[in-house]
C-alpha cells in the first residue's frame, strides 16, 4: 500500500469520529489544499470522504442528543424545553400570520406581499424539517 494511500485511509477513519475537515488535516499533518486535491483527483475517495462525513455527523449527533438526554434527567429546564420544541408539536416554534385590515378585497402593498411571501417559505422550511 502506498503512502497516500495508508494516509488516505488515516484520515477517513478520523473524520469518521471527528466530523472536521480542519481538525483532521491538523491531526494528520496534511493540508486542506491537498485533501482538496485527493478528492479531485480521485472521484471514489471524494465519496468516501463524504459518506465518512455524514457517519461522523451522525456519531457527533448521537453523542449530543446523549448529552441532552442527561441534562433532561436532571431536570435542567433549557434542555427540556429544547427537546419539547423539536419533539412535541405542542412546543414548536410557530409563526403566526393575521390581518387587521377591514377590506379583505384590498390588494397588499409590495411589503405586505414581500412579509406574506418570507413567512410562508419560513412555514414550509418548518414543515419540512418537523417531517425529518
Amino acid at each position: 500500500m502506498k503512502k497516500n494511500d495508508k494516509t488516505k485511509q488515516e484520515v477517513l477513519e478520523k473524520i469518521q469520529r471527528i466530523p472536521v475537515i480542519e481538525v483532521v488535516c491538523q491531526q494528520m499533518n496534511i493540508s486542506r489544499m491537498t485533501l482538496s486535491r485527493w478528492r479531485k483527483d480521485d472521484k471514489k475517495f471524494s465519496e468516501e470522504i463524504d459518506k465518512a462525513i455524514s457517519e461522523g455527523q451522525l456519531l457527533i449527533n448521537d453523542l449530543a442528543e446523549s448529552g441532552l438526554i442527561g441534562h433532561i434527567k436532571d431536570r435542567n429546564l433549557p434542555a427540556i424545553m429544547a427537546w419539547l420544541r423539536v419533539h412535541h408539536p405542542k412546543y414548536a416554534n410557530k409563526i403566526e400570520i393575521s390581518n387587521n385590515h377591514n377590506n379583505e378585497d384590498e390588494p397588499l402593498s409590495p411589503e405586505q406581499a414581500k412579509i406574506v411571501k418570507a413567512a410562508l417559505q419560513m412555514a414550509k422550511f418548518s414543515e419540512n424539517h418537523d417531517n425529518k
